[in-house]
């Protein structure tokens, strides 16, 4: 039986597609970390009165905050 294109084309999606999968799943805490520290830079040259502390958990990069209201307390 001869092949289709389709069928070639699909059988080499997957080879290159199974490793690519693999490589982000190791990859992808670093290529976080690596985001998040030049997050950290950003922040600390621009806004390190607003925000106290960057953090990274489970692929998202959170920034804890300091903002106070306009009469906070006051009640």
């Amino acid at each position: 039986m001869e092949e289709t294109f389709l069928g070639r084309l699909i059988f080499r999606i997957a080879l290159w597609f199974v490793p690519c999968v693999v490589a982000w799943y190791f990859i992808a805490p670093w290529a976080d970390a690596l985001v998040a520290s030049g997050a950290r830079i950003l922040i600390g040259g621009v806004l390190s009165g607003v925000v106290r502390q960057t953090e990274v958990a489970a692929g998202g990069l959170t920034f804890v905050t300091v903002l106070a209201a306009p009469g906070a307390g006051a009640c």
